[in-house]
């Protein structure tokens, strides 16, 4: 909902799109909630208009569809095709 809204996001280090949101460096990846008071009062208003930069073509993506899109091909593929590909099998939809 953030990134379809063009909004960073704060996501724990222990998540899965921990890795994503900081290789796109489309949010903040945080240890503890409790260091939030700390990351924004050393943040720039720069650095949070490069993160508002980066999350722009995600939100484009979001709000076209585009990740549903690819998951429900990806499930035609496997369903009607007998077809798969790695994210399939990583996710062991097979």
């Amino acid at each position: 909902m953030y990134l379809a809204a063009g909004l960073p996001v704060i996501v724990s280090s222990k998540t899965y799109h921990a890795s994503l949101v900081k290789e796109h460096g489309i949010g903040l990846v945080v240890d503890d909630l409790n260091e939030i008071d700390q990351i924004f009062s050393s943040m720039t208003a720069a650095d949070y208009q490069k993160l508002v930069d980066n999350v722009k073509p995600w939100q484009e993506a979001i709000s076209n569809g585009f990740f549903i899109q690819r998951a429900l091909f990806a499930m035609l593929r496997a369903l009607e095709l007998g077809f798969s590909d790695d994210l399939i099998k990583e996710k062991g939809i097979e």
